[in-house]
């Protein structure tokens, strides 16, 4: 028998009937902590769902606005070539096909708002004709004709500056096969930055310390709100690119922004057609602190439970 004492009285209790007691009391403690815990990570659970499906869904209208922009500048490039021959970029027009040349490029360019500048470029890398900027300045040195006269067919450029026109922006340029099939020069389309993507991305409203970029697994093509113009390849790719480079079409993951060192949740998607992403980065910290609070104050909650149970164990 156990004796409990209750002021001036005393009262005897088998130890099975204490026994039992004790076990009820244990057995609905824990039901309480354990169910105070799953309250607190399914609310954790569910605010980082939600945080990743706004930033998928961000990562996918971001990823289908510049995927019809690549590809219509695409049409309009293969259209061009269509018309053009090999004396408009390699020998010398007459002043009536260059004023027919001008104008066919000057309509295609009005089937995309946005186009800074559409360009002829030699084989020698010298610019023959262009809306906006000047004839037969030097374009040996860009990135995307060194790409072309190196064997790709198409090429999208990283943000850089438009030394035609002088806006920023991503270039699409498209190769020009010789007779022999051989380099013959390149067509271009300067998507202007800050007319073609920013003013969307703009639209979006992500809300503070985001961040979207347009990339492949090597290469930061356009990033906003900031961008950098002809920035170099990365040294070493980061895990975003890991999964990108891995073949995945889209997916989210949780980073650390080398940027400013904010966590974030990343969701990718590739453009239809091209080794290019887009993503969408949200910051963690605001958006989740509610359900991170929620979740420290259950489990502290059900570790003041147990505690309390030992106590009346104990005693």
């Amino acid at each position: 028998m156990i004796k409990l004492s209750f002021g001036r009285r005393d009262l005897l209790v088998s130890k099975l009937k204490a026994g039992i007691v004790i076990g009820i009391l244990w057995l609905a403690v824990l039901c309480a902590a354990g169910f105070l815990v799953f309250l607190g990570l399914d609310s954790y659970d569910k605010a980082r769902a939600r945080l990743s499906d706004q930033a998928t869904s961000y990562a996918h209208l971001i990823a289908e606005h510049d995927r019809v922009g690549f590809n219509v500048a695409d049409v309009i490039l293969r259209d061009m070539l269509d018309y053009l021959t090999w004396d408009d970029f390699n020998g010398t027009m007459t002043p009536e096909r260059r004023s027919k040349v001008l104008a066919y490029l000057r309509s295609h360019r009005d089937r995309l708002p946005g186009i800074a500048s559409f360009t002829l470029v030699g084989a020698d890398g010298i610019r023959r004709i262009g809306v906006i900027g000047k004839d037969f300045t030097n374009l040996s040195d860009r990135g995307y004709f060194l790409a072309l006269r190196d064997g790709r067919d198409f090429f999208i450029s990283n943000v850089e500056d438009g030394r035609a026109s002088g806006k920023p922006g991503i270039h699409v340029a498209r190769r020009v096969p010789a007779p022999d099939n051989s380099f013959g020069g390149v067509l271009v389309i300067n998507l202007s930055a800050d007319d073609v993507f920013v003013p969307f991305y703009k639209s979006l409203d992500l809300g503070k310390g985001y961040g979207t970029t347009l990339r492949d697994p090597q290469r930061i093509l356009l990033s906003y709100p900031k961008y950098t113009l002809s920035a170099a390849p990365l040294k070493q790719r980061d895990k975003l690119g890991d999964r990108l480079a891995a073949g995945e079409d889209r997916g989210v993951l949780l980073t650390t922004d080398p940027a400013d060192g904010i966590e974030k949740l990343t969701a990718f998607e590739r453009l239809e057609g091209t080794n290019i992403f887009a993503t969408a980065s949200l910051p963690t910290r605001e958006a989740m602190a509610d359900a991170r609070m929620l979740a420290l104050g259950a489990i502290f909650s059900a570790i003041a439970c147990l505690l309390g149970a030992m106590g009346a164990t104990s005693a």
